[in-house]
């Protein structure tokens, strides 16, 4: 175990000393809070601290309070977008030309990012999600007719996981969820953190309080992180658990809504996605038999998409903001034939 004068010095920080740090970069702050809450956001909201990102939707105008909705030119249709870990509120912007405001000129649909702490659990984020779209779907100033759902990376868990809630706890909106798009999703797991469960187990059998340092370190990741190992859905995969102990995958299939279209857009480094190495590195942080819930050997499951693209050449941020990435999402995507009002 970690000698314990260590363990107190380290488990001691001061988050006042991160937040004067990000006073001195304003224009930086909010990416910089999204980088800090994916790392140890988990941490922050059990502190009570200011830096722990409250779960926020934005229109193109900004922040938008629920409780005193106002959308410029709402449309019937609403479109929402979920970021993946340590995403900040311009992920869009960052990654390409942002797929929010072109979905919206194209589609005619209302275009929503969602803003989240990335270091809670992924079902604590997809119980609030599923809360707040149904807060926004009954304060919306015209009737809905459609909801779709697009996640990059952690944000197509947490959307999975916001429909689960939804669907088990009979919201009224998961009936109107026409279609859900995951970018890049570790639906088996992210091979980064899988490298890193086994990276701390193993240092932390090794009798040297030194390892044992390191391991204690490595174990420091924040529970969404933890989440990414396997592609967690539910509370039940990690209450009652041990979040470091060595698994093999997850113990709770959540099935497909029957009534809703899947579809996922996978990268890969290398040009063939059965490539050994694309099954190791794939996209840079998740293989493609992962994006896709498949075996991995590609065999597929009952939890197959409705249609299932993977793009070689195409990194982990460049599935959520590649161009041809987006014209393969427009197929997904058919027009309506009266284009609802537009606004993103």
């Amino acid at each position: 175990m970690v000698p314990m004068v260590v363990k107190k010095q380290m488990s001691g920080m001061d988050w006042r000393a991160a937040w004067k740090l990000l006073s001195l970069i304003p224009e930086q702050r909010d990416d910089l809070v999204a980088v800090l809450n994916g790392a140890v956001g988990d941490t922050l909201e059990s502190e009570g601290s200011s830096l722990a990102i409250q779960m926020t939707l934005f229109d193109r105008n900004g922040a938008l309070d629920l409780k005193n909705l106002m959308v410029e030119r709402p449309s019937s249709r609403i479109a929402i977008f979920v970021p993946g870990l340590m995403a900040g509120p311009n992920f869009w912007s960052y990654v390409g030309e942002p797929f929010p405001e072109r979905i919206a000129a194209d589609r005619g649909v209302t275009a929503i990012r969602v803003f989240y702490n990335t270091g809670m659990h992924v079902s604590t984020n997809g119980q609030q999600l599923a809360q707040m779209i149904h807060e926004l779907v009954e304060a919306w100033p015209v009737e809905v007719t459609e909801i779709s759902l697009v996640g990059h990376s952690m944000g197509g868990l947490v959307s999975r996981s916001a429909t689960h809630y939804a669907d088990q706890r009979q919201l009224p909106w998961v009936g109107l969820l026409q279609r859900m798009i995951l970018l890049g999703t570790p639906l088996r797991g992210a091979t980064l953190e899988q490298v890193a469960n086994l990276t701390a187990s193993i240092l932390g059998w090794i009798p040297n309080p030194w390892t044992w340092v390191i391991s204690w370190a490595f174990r420091q990741r924040s529970a969404g992180i933890k989440d990414l190992r396997h592609g967690y859905l539910v509370d039940e995969e990690w209450m009652d658990a041990d979040p470091d102990a060595l698994t093999l995958g997850r113990q709770h299939i959540v099935p497909l809504l029957p009534h809703v279209e899947h579809f996922v857009a996978a990268g890969t480094l290398v040009a063939d996605e059965h490539h050994p190495l694309a099954k190791i590195i794939g996209d840079a942080l998740v293989a493609p038999y992962s994006a896709k819930d498949e075996g991995i050997d590609g065999t597929p499951t009952e939890r197959a998409a409705t249609a299932a693209r993977v793009f070689p050449g195409v990194s982990h941020p460049g599935v959520a903001g590649d161009d041809v990435v987006y014209q393969q999402l427009l197929q997904w995507w058919p027009a309506q034939a009266v284009a609802s009002v537009v606004s993103a």
